[in-house]
């Protein structure tokens, strides 16, 4: 399992409910780009944009904050982390 999908399953263990995420960056290129993208899958964080039209919602959504940091704090010895990087708003 590559970095990228390491940070992606410990937050998924923590997540209660399903939450839609937009990934950007090099772990959403290692991801999804297979062979062609597995040189990226050394980076040690997993970048989110937030969707614009869930931002209520994901806002209010106190699992999810509690997952992420949770996440962080599990993956933190690895120097491994998941950030938001920005709210989309389109």
């Amino acid at each position: 399992m590559n970095n990228p999908q390491t940070i992606l399953a410990t937050l998924d263990s923590f997540l209660q409910a399903q939450t839609q995420l937009v990934l950007y960056g090099r772990a959403a290129l290692a991801l999804g780009y297979g062979k062609a993208g597995a040189a990226l899958a050394v980076t040690a964080d997993v970048d989110v944009i937030l969707p614009g039209v869930q931002m209520s919602t994901i806002e209010s959504d106190t699992q999810f904050w509690e997952a992420l940091d949770r996440t962080n704090a599990a993956l933190e010895s690895r120097g491994l982390r998941s950030k938001i990087l920005q709210k989309e708003t389109k």
